[in-house]
């Protein structure tokens, strides 16, 4: 049998997180039912496949539907310069997501055999409720998936935990190595201390204003709403944590972590730019390789700032995205724009990728 929901609580936390298994926190449960209850100006609605044996829960394809703004299209089309100052206006249309929310991977959990069964049913959902346009995000493989037309997006960062501290400046090239204990050093001189908090409770204000710094700087269109970071704390207290800089008493940045038993995605930074060190951001780099060290786990620093993190031992793992629209003549003419913007795409991505080691 095969149903579709709408919100978490209609299926139980363990049998979910049974069925996620060894994976990252934004698979959880728990992870979701914070996703839900952020209010974002795009305010997600869940559409989960859930395929039953028995009674018993067996695949869950986990997606929901949004309302499109034109800043959507002009990232399609590769009108990037425009999305700097294009407002945010909400359009008639809805896309179907098969997607983590608030994340950059897409899963099936359970059987493999049950999934183009649990696609079709959604694709079914789609066209049902008028939605313009199925989309599959950030896949971590290419799929045969016929009458979708498949891109390639910017590529996750990520790195396998090293054996030691010594080990990964050695796994660097001799000038790099040398560079990377020069900033260390340096920001070590600068007075910047670091240290590390499990428990975000106190710490909310400072997350959140020193985000809005990040999200002005780079020009975000994605910004949180003010208790963002407490609903956070509120659901997830067992999985979330930071690395804070301070100097001289202040907080001058962090990272904030979710950490499970097998993996540490490093989801928001945030960083005072007044700050007397200039290696603040770096400094916290390299004090979550060694967390990453001592704890034996795997990072994702999910995508961006792609120079930066290659040159200090990060790694790319591709993404690809699959687009199925359920109109033909609008979903033509879309097909058609969104080819011509990729190439621009994939030759910024050529040049990320010639980055690499």
């Amino acid at each position: 049998m095969i149903e579709i929901i709408h919100c978490m609580e209609e299926i139980d936390r363990t049998v979910w997180n049974n069925l996620t298994g060894r994976d990252r926190v934004e698979a959880s449960h728990e992870w979701f039912s914070f996703a839900e209850d952020v209010s974002l100006d795009r305010k997600l609605t869940y559409c989960h496949v859930i395929h039953r044996e028995n009674g018993n829960i067996t695949g869950i394809l986990p997606a929901y539907y949004i309302n499109t703004y034109l800043w959507d299209f002009a990232v399609s089309f590769g009108l990037l310069n425009l999305t700097n100052s294009l407002p945010k206006i909400r359009t008639p249309f809805k896309m179907t997501q098969i997607q983590l929310p608030l994340s950059i991977d897409s899963r099936y959990f359970g059987d493999k055999k049950h999934f183009k069964k649990c696609l079709t049913t959604l694709e079914e959902f789609s066209r049902e409720n008028h939605h313009s346009f199925l989309y599959i995000k950030n896949s971590s493989k290419k799929m045969d998936l016929p009458g979708y037309l498949c891109i390639e997006l910017f590529p996750e960062v990520y790195t396998e935990p090293y054996s030691s501290w010594d080990a990964y400046l050695q796994s660097q090239d001799g000038k790099q190595g040398k560079h990377m204990r020069y900033e260390y050093k340096k920001s070590i001189e600068h007075g910047t201390k670091t240290f590390i908090s499990e428990d975000l409770d106190g710490y909310y204000n400072v997350l959140y204003r020193m985000n809005l710094n990040i999200t002005a700087k780079y020009k975000n269109v994605l910004v949180y709403p003010e208790y963002y970071f407490k609903k956070m704390g509120e659901h997830l207290p067992e999985y979330t944590k930071c690395i804070f800089a301070e100097n001289e008493g202040d907080i001058t940045g962090y990272l904030l972590l979710l950490e499970n038993d097998y993996f540490i995605t490093c989801k928001h930074a945030g960083r005072n730019y007044q700050a007397p060190d200039p290696y603040v951001y770096f400094r916290l780099i390299y004090e979550l390789i060694k967390y990453s060290i001592e704890k034996k786990k795997p990072i994702s620093i999910e995508k961006g700032s792609y120079k930066a993190k290659l040159r200090r031992g990060f790694k790319l793992s591709e993404k690809w995205c699959y687009i199925k629209p359920n109109y033909p003549l609008v979903g033509d003419v879309y097909l058609a724009l969104v080819r011509k913007a990729n190439n621009k795409i994939l030759t910024r991505i050529e040049e990320i990728k010639a980055l690499q080691k």
